[in-house]
């Protein structure tokens, strides 16, 4: 999966030639998304995993940061901490100064070390990011969380290699996109549980569309992650029964931020069924790769 984003960087540099000044500043404005931003010319970057949970005897962990472009790539990785909405939007969030508030907040970021911190990547080379989970004996029962934010440092811009001056000695401005991309790392400590239900299920027709809106309504110290599938069925006149799958969504959380959130699903196949009748079933799952265990389902009769 390769996820990009983009920030705009302004450059304005001062330089003494002869008689003539020339005035460059430098502004950099930093925007960090975290939806993939599709661009044939821009530098793309692969971290695994895309998100990183860690349970109670686990101590260390691995990602890896692939550089998927034909040119080196310098990435710096830090620290970020945000949190969910009920709409499923992923904000910034302030990090308290002191460090016993931050864990107060369930903030990861004083339970891990990792290394390196920066690192210079040729075309389709892999960097190992090692992180190490530091405990302290205090700590209360939980899920703490962080993001880990791989972001690419741009090359600096130089001045014209011929030392001309900008047309009538005005200031030069230039865009540059800075590329990164962030996963959640999720520490788990002690006793953690999580259930969650789907409720207030509701099929509308939007632009042309069928929308299948229902909330997830999550209890517990700990958040849940899985796939939604939609089911359709129903009988037909000959006493057939008939079943579709209408839609698949794969990786969706439910963070500790919030107790509900509200999702929508865009359902199709739908061109040859007939949706005033029949049954609709949500089931939300563990992932495969963890098993596939149902979380919650909820059916919407038709």
């Amino acid at each position: 999966m390769i996820l990009k984003n983009i920030t705009e960087e302004s450059y304005f540099e001062k330089n003494i030639m002869g008689k003539y000044t020339t005035a460059i500043l430098i502004f950099i404005f930093i925007i960090i998304s975290l939806s993939t931003i599709n661009n044939s010319a821009a530098a793309e970057v692969m971290v695994t995993p895309t998100r990183l949970v860690l349970e109670n005897n686990q101590r260390s962990a691995v990602v890896r940061l692939i550089n998927t472009d034909d040119k080196e790539a310098t990435y710096r990785i830090t620290f970020s901490q945000k949190a969910m909405t009920e709409a499923g939007d992923i904000i910034n969030v302030k990090i308290p100064e002191k460090r016993e508030d931050r864990l107060d907040n369930f903030f990861a970021q004083d339970l891990i070390r990792y290394s390196p911190r920066q690192v210079v990547l040729p075309p389709a080379q892999t960097q190992l990011i090692r992180l190490q989970i530091i405990k302290p004996a205090e700590l209360k029962e939980g899920e703490y969380r962080v993001r880990l934010l791989f972001q690419e440092i741009p090359s600096a811009l130089k001045t014209d290699s011929e030392g001309k001056d900008t047309k009538d000695n005005q200031p030069v401005i230039m865009l540059r996109p800075i590329y990164g991309v962030s996963i959640p790392v999720i520490i788990r400590h002690g006793q953690t549980w999580a259930e969650v239900e789907l409720k207030e299920l509701d099929l509308v027709k939007k632009d042309d569309k069928n929308v299948l809106n229902f909330q997830f309504i999550r209890s517990g110290n700990r958040s849940v992650y899985g796939d939604i599938v939609v089911l359709y069925s129903n009988v037909n006149e000959k006493g057939e029964m008939i079943e579709k799958t209408l839609a698949e969504v794969r990786g969706v959380a439910v963070y500790t931020d919030i107790e509900q959130r509200n999702y929508k699903v865009i359902l199709n196949n739908t061109e040859d069924i007939d949706l005033k009748e029949g049954r609709l079933e949500i089931i939300y799952r563990r992932p495969l790769s963890e098993g596939g265990a149902i979380l919650a389902r909820k059916q919407l009769e038709l």
